[in-house]
């Protein structure tokens, strides 16, 4: 099962959750990220991690662990990070050296 850290615990994904994650898997492969794409992929990473960091200090500076499960950051994070897996998923699949032998031999060109 996947799990999500929050705070010192560790909280299990539904199993919605763990569905989109296997779905997820089967889109593995190399990607051809444009330029517009791949600035858009660079500026989601630095806002996530801004943001992370930022959360990290909260808790530190604060004595606590927010352990909040609807911690405003947290819903942040998340949501940018769907948005990173969007822009990724929308670039396209590389064919795979297999793949394109396979073209090459059955004229499929």
């Amino acid at each position: 099962m996947a799990t999500t850290t929050v705070g010192s615990m560790l909280r299990g994904n539904s199993a919605a959750k763990a569905g989109e994650i296997a779905k997820d898997r089967r889109k593995l492969g190399r990607r051809r990220i444009n330029a517009r794409a791949g600035r858009g992929l660079e500026l989601l990473s630095h806002a996530i991690e801004y943001l992370a960091d930022e959360f990290a200090l909260e808790c530190l500076s604060t004595g606590t662990l927010a352990l909040q499960t609807n911690h405003p950051t947290l819903a942040a994070i998340e949501l940018l990070k769907e948005r990173n897996r969007t822009v990724y998923y929308s670039c396209p699949l590389v064919p795979t050296l297999g793949e394109r032998v396979w073209k090459l031999l059955t004229n499929r060109g």
